[in-house]
């Protein structure tokens, strides 16, 4: 077992298949293929596992397998950002050494985007948030075991809901959380998201009410909420 854990729901076309060796990183890859698709570049994969289902429930079933409690962060990355291998490993490492207690990376600038706060701020470090986005979260440790108690409760898993849900649960209203880590967006190692985001709109037409998830985390207490940028850190100039 490694420090860190990058878990990726997968479709035929999941991106990381382009991204290379892996092996000497610190960190696990765990794939988790909801598809009948053959992938590539599993050789180094600490996990590999067939799921079908929607995002949060194949999460929550993977975890249930697999004693995760020993991982510094655990990572989950659609299948659909654009990123390195490298950058994986250097995100990891800054989480840590800004002690970040719930994280993503920035979106770039082509990316297809929805929360303004996700945005990447030119010569910025990071900028610290309440909440972060379900796209690419970053849990560390310390909360995981609460951020992900829900994955498998929710109606769908398709996840509306949840980054209230975190920032309730966590108390990180000013970007700090009750662990005494921080909530940030991280700027230094940005992502793209190639694809557009799937909207209610989208979803209906599969057939699916996303806005059940929405509900059930309200009828927990966390039905109203924001996605605030509070400070901006910009980069050292050395």
């Amino acid at each position: 077992m490694k420090q860190n854990l990058l878990i990726i729901p997968s479709s035929p076309s999941a991106l990381f298949q382009t991204w290379g060796n892996y092996s000497h990183y610190d960190f696990d890859l765990a794939v988790i293929n909801w598809s009948e698709a053959i992938l590539t570049n599993l050789e180094d994969a600490a996990y590999v596992e067939n799921i079908k289902g929607l995002k949060w429930k194949i999460v929550s079933e993977f975890a249930s397998k697999h004693d995760l409690s020993n991982y510094e962060y655990i990572w989950i990355m659609d299948d659909d950002c654009l990123t390195t291998f490298e950058n994986v490993q250097s995100t990891f490492k800054f989480c840590k050494e800004n002690n970040l207690d719930l994280a993503q990376p920035a979106l770039t600038s082509n990316s297809y985007r929805t929360w303004p706060s996700t945005f990447h701020i030119d010569g910025a470090k990071m900028h610290i948030t309440n909440t972060v986005e379900i796209m690419t979260p970053i849990f560390s440790r310390m909360t995981w075991p609460e951020c992900s108690a829900h994955f498998s409760k929710m109606p769908l898993g398709v996840g509306y809901g949840l980054e209230g849900y975190w920032s309730g649960i966590l108390e990180s209203a000013s970007g700090n959380t009750k662990y005494g880590g921080k909530v940030a967006v991280i700027d230094a190692y940005p992502v793209f998201h190639t694809k557009m985001v799937t909207g209610p709109h989208q979803y209906q037409q599969m057939g699916i009410d996303p806005n059940q998830d929405g509900m059930y985390f309200a009828n927990l207490g966390f039905g109203i909420w924001d996605f605030k940028t509070i400070e901006i850190i910009m980069s050292s100039k050395e």
